[in-house]
């Protein structure tokens, strides 16, 4: 592998593991959970460089349906990072937010960060379909879904009442049920 490349992965894993430690220190579990779903997807995708058996042979569309379903992915992340720095008001970087962020990407899903990362688990999946890429992939998906979980306990508590009003009319993380809800209304 190219020298860059082992740089780049270093990069990653030491910035997971400080996120990691961060957030155990803080005892945020949903950022625990977060990192080790971002940990397991970028491992999902540094192995594929790798020469493994591939568990079917997917047609070439799949393939292809994978690389798209990335792309939306990191769409997806960009515009929830977006969303966090223009209404939530942070106290520090874009994900300490002081105010409930209910527009923009929020307004149709209230975990777009862990559904771009389930979505980045699928792509993985489909791109490259081996053992190794299934087992990671599936522990980042479980992690960011549990991620989600905990971090509506966390908003409960931190925002109260207007977050519960906010989790009935907006979806976790169907996407499709909140554009269609949008559209709707």
């Amino acid at each position: 592998m190219d020298i860059v490349w082992w740089f780049v992965l270093a990069a990653i894993v030491a910035y997971v593991v400080w996120w990691l430690v961060y957030a155990l220190r803080k005892r945020i579990v949903f950022e625990a959970q977060m990192a080790l779903g971002v940990g397991s997807l970028w491992a999902a995708f540094a192995t594929m460089n790798l020469d493994l058996p591939e568990l079917v042979d997917l047609p070439a569309g799949l393939s292809l349906t994978g690389w798209a379903l990335l792309c939306l992915s990191i769409g997806l992340m960009a515009l929830a990072v977006l969303s966090l720095h223009r209404g939530g008001n942070p106290a520090s970087g874009w994900e300490h937010t002081t105010a409930l962020t209910t527009s923009g990407v929020h307004g149709l899903v209230r975990h777009p960060l862990q559904l771009s990362g389930i979505l980045g688990a699928c792509a993985a999946l489909l791109v490259k379909p081996t053992p190794l890429v299934l087992a990671l992939s599936a522990v980042s998906g479980i992690c960011f879904a549990l991620a989600a979980r905990a971090e509506d306990r966390f908003n409960i508590a931190k925002f109260g009442e207007p977050y519960r009003v906010y989790m009935q009319r907006v979806p976790a993380l169907n996407l499709l049920a909140g554009i269609w809800a949008r559209l709707r209304s």
